[in-house]
């Protein structure tokens, strides 16, 4: 990506490639290469197949799933002209095993039972921003499906939705993705304007929102995920 005046920052066509085994697929994600500025984060797993893996040691989530991050990523923005830091960026991606209930009806590979779950989770958790962001008529809400979009694949689409990353920020782009019959990935992406005392940030809040949509699209552009013959049987039984 060109970054808009004097913005700096890791170039994701440039990111090294780290693939991870399952069952059902194979994922291959970009983990970008980013510079070494303050409150630098660069986690990656350790742990690359998950074939048959045993999640019982695994966190839960509020829903009681197990998860586990595969990356964890925070850099820092700069301008050239200045090097001041303008703007923060940070990626979490997380690996979640469904209920074994999900796993006999293969809701994670059927598009509209994958899409209702995802919704109706998201109804639950953000019930109370809602309330809170009632007149905003773009905020991300149930009755417009927290301004879902479909990222279209070959096989199966992918969902992306927004939530709000951090309290009194505008929302951010999120992405679920189906893996097989017993894994989904969330991929949050988001960014914040930095600002100093003494003098103003010389980029827009708008700006650096644009950017962050922007990159979280180049960034989903160029994961990879291929499906086992077996699964693809699986889909298209259910498409």
């Amino acid at each position: 990506m060109i970054y808009p005046k004097n913005i700096t920052g890791p170039q994701f066509n440039k990111s090294d490639l780290v693939e991870f085994s399952f069952d059902g697929a194979q994922l291959t994600l970009p983990i970008p290469v980013i510079p070494l500025n303050d409150g630098r984060i660069d986690e990656l797993s350790t742990t690359k197949d998950f074939k048959n893996i045993d999640t019982r040691n695994w966190e839960t989530d509020g829903f009681d799933n197990p998860y586990h991050s595969l990356v964890v990523q925070k850099w820092t923005f700069e301008d050239s002209a200045t090097w001041d830091n303008i703007a923060t960026c940070m990626i979490e991606i997380s690996l979640m095993e469904v209920t074994d209930e999900h796993k006999k009806s293969y809701m994670t590979l059927d598009g509209i039972a994958f899409k209702k779950y995802i919704i109706d989770c998201f109804s639950i958790i953000y019930s109370d921003e809602e309330d809170e962001n009632m007149d905003d008529p773009n905020w991300p809400k149930m009755h417009n499906e927290f301004n879902y979009q479909c990222i279209n694949k070959p096989h199966l689409n992918w969902l992306q939705v927004q939530r709000c990353a951090v309290e009194g920020r505008k929302p951010s782009p999120m992405a679920f993705i189906p893996i097989d019959h017993r894994f989904l990935l969330s991929i949050t992406f988001s960014m914040a304007s930095l600002h100093y005392q003494d003098r103003t940030n010389p980029y827009s809040n708008e700006l650096i929102r644009k950017l962050e949509f922007d990159l979280f699209d180049e960034y989903m552009q160029s994961i990879d995920l291929s499906y086992t013959d077996k699964t693809l049987k699986i889909i298209q039984s259910l498409a």
